[in-house]
């Protein structure tokens, strides 16, 4: 558990480091899943359930992080949000292609940086 801690950390920290103050902030979260020092009381499950929310919340930190580094101009455009149903046919594929296209297009115009969800 602590060397999975460990991991998410550093590579926040590799892929963030320019902003000591914020990079901080955004791993509050994920230090406070810390495991307890005496591991004797705490079950399997409890600890995989910790690992599970880290790597939540290192997703949750990091994209916390792109929004500062992008300083408003990052837009992030949510594929399911755009694609609602299943694709099922090969015919399918190019409409949906097209939408996704679409949606970036707009947000570059607009003089963001896309990022798809």
């Amino acid at each position: 558990m602590s060397a999975t801690l460990a991991e998410l950390q550093a590579q926040l920290r590799e892929q963030f480091s320019n902003d000591e103050a914020a990079l901080s902030e955004a791993l509050r979260p994920i230090e406070a899943l810390a495991p307890p020092d005496e591991l004797a009381g705490v079950d399997a499950a409890a600890l995989e359930s910790r690992i599970d929310s880290a790597r939540a919340r290192a997703q949750t930190a990091a994209r916390q992080l792109e929004e500062l580094r992008a300083a408003g101009r990052l837009a992030w455009i949510r594929v399911s949000d755009l694609v609602t149903e299943a694709i099922v046919e090969e015919a399918e594929i190019e409409p949906v292609l097209q939408r996704i296209r679409e949606a970036i297009a707009e947000r570059l115009a607009d003089g963001k940086q896309v990022r798809l969800q």
